[in-house]
């Protein structure tokens, strides 16, 4: 089964970078290094870790929105040495998020999510699966999508 998931891990872990306008090498990091993390420090059997579409497509939203769509778009995820700015600000915002996460859990703010209806939840899933397959058509089509 490890080398199962191995084999789907490193391709998809690839273009959950690219989605989020990062070299790909990034992706490989976000899938190994939250794995062995977890390993040593999290109990859950049944909690799964490790680079998701969702925050790629925040993480691409926020560098957008932050550093400009002009000096974002600079940033070739084929070429790592034009990204600098975008990964600094990629690192600050999962160390951000992470420090929000410790926080959440010490003071047990999880119950929050039991005040969001299914509706909702359901909503915010089919909408950002749409975005990512259209963000996804220009790699495809060769079609630039706004």
């Amino acid at each position: 089964s490890g080398l199962t998931v191995g084999c789907m891990l490193v391709p998809q872990s690839m273009a959950y970078a690219l989605l989020a306008g990062m070299p790909m090498i990034y992706g490989l990091y976000s899938s190994f290094v939250p794995l062995v993390l977890y390993a040593g420090l999290a109990t859950s059997r049944v909690q799964a870790v490790g680079p998701v579409a969702m925050d790629a497509m925040m993480t691409a939203s926020v560098a957008n929105n932050i550093l400009g769509t002009e000096r974002a778009a600079q940033c070739d995820p084929l070429k790592p040495e034009t990204c600098g700015e975008y990964i600094a600000l990629a690192v600050v915002l999962a160390f951000f998020t992470g420090l929000l996460q410790v926080a959440f859990g010490t003071f047990h703010l999880g119950v929050l999510v039991n005040f969001l209806s299914h509706s909702v939840m359901s909503g915010f899933t089919s909408a950002a699966a749409l975005v990512i397959g259209l963000s996804q058509c220009k790699y495809l089509l060769g079609v630039d999508v706004p």
